[in-house]
């Protein structure tokens, strides 16, 4: 035998390198083969729950916007309504002002009478004092429930928080109010004759019941500013988190 046909022979029958990665690839792709149409259904349905996410993250964002945005319109009406009946009452506050200066006078020229008794006040020149102005919650105390606060974009949230806050600060001094107007009725419901020492009574509870008037109307123009305040820089800020507008300043 020849020299060349020992070489082709001996190279004939060695193994070819490739060879097993040639199998294993084949094999690998006869085993994936049927899995194919398997792995196409887990991503159709993992495509699927992404989309249902998404389209309900959508709808979730939808309804928390309305739900704001009602909120918002209602506190706005609720700030705009009490702020209306404060200022009518500041018109009521200084009528009774007036009558309370017409009383002080009047007992006061009476105490400078050297006689000590005097005849009694009519009780319907006493009708001075003002029942407090009530003022509605209800609009924030839905906001609250239905948890649109802490969706609303943050600086809407301060903002009628601090509102809301100093209104029920301002209800509460004028709750404490009913305790000075029955101890005021009782030192009126006198005799038919006043003495020296009654009328000083009431002449006391007369100043204070002045500087309680000129507070309470302090007080109520403070708040008016206040709603002023709120729905001017209300219509500025975003409605929800996230949402953009204008600068506020």
């Amino acid at each position: 035998m020849s020299a060349n046909g020992s070489v082709a022979d001996t190279l004939s029958n060695s193994p070819d390198p490739a060879t097993p990665q040639v199998r294993s690839a084949r094999h690998l792709g006869f085993r994936i083969e049927p899995l194919k149409p398997h792995l196409v259904r887990l991503l159709v349905v993992v495509l699927g729950a992404l989309i249902a996410l998404g389209l309900y993250s959508l709808f979730e964002a939808q309804q928390d916007r309305a739900l704001v945005h009602h909120s918002l319109t209602r506190l706005r009406i609720e700030a705009q309504a009490n702020q209306a009946q404060l200022e009518i009452a500041l018109e009521d506050y200084n009528a009774s002002d007036k009558a309370l200066a017409d009383l002080v006078a009047q007992i006061e020229a009476r105490l400078q009478d050297p006689a000590s008794a005097a005849a009694r006040i009519p009780q319907e020149s006493l009708n001075v004092l003002l029942p407090p102005v009530r003022l509605d919650s209800g609009a924030w105390q839905a906001a609250m429930a239905t948890h649109a606060v802490s969706t609303m974009n943050l600086s809407q949230a301060d903002l009628w928080s601090n509102l809301y806050a100093q209104q029920e600060r301002m209800q509460q001094d004028q709750a404490d109010s009913n305790a000075f107007g029955y101890r005021f009725r009782v030192a009126f419901e006198t005799g038919p004759v006043v003495t020296r020492e009654e009328q000083a009574q009431q002449l006391t509870l007369l100043k204070e019941a002045q500087q309680r008037i000129r507070m309470a109307e302090l007080g109520s123009r403070g708040m008016i500013s206040g709603y002023r305040f709120a729905l001017t820089q209300s219509a500025k800020f975003p409605e929800t988190r996230g949402m953009q507008t204008s600068d506020p300043s």
